[in-house]
């Protein structure tokens, strides 16, 4: 229940949103994605640790943020490649 609610929180996150749709919006290929997602997990961890300085680092924690930006990415892009499409 606590991994569900993480990855909500890792979801609906407005930074992570915005970075994800541009990054579905600009990925050219599939494996893009996956870069990107885990860029984004990056920053979104380096935001977390400027704000809170009692933060460390979890790894579950970032691999559910990875999940949770690949979730926003791949639709975008999958549509964007869709509507190219004759």
């Amino acid at each position: 229940m606590v991994i569900f609610a993480i990855f909500l929180a890792k979801l609906l996150d407005p930074i992570a949103i915005v970075l994800a749709i541009f990054a579905g919006v600009m990925s050219r290929a599939w494996w893009h994605i996956a870069i990107a997602a885990i860029a984004i997990a990056i920053i979104g961890e380096m935001v977390l640790s400027a704000i809170q300085f009692s933060r460390t680092f979890n790894p579950i924690v970032f691999g559910i943020a990875i999940v949770a930006a690949a979730a926003w990415e791949a639709p975008v892009f999958f549509i964007k490649r869709r509507a190219a499409r004759p």
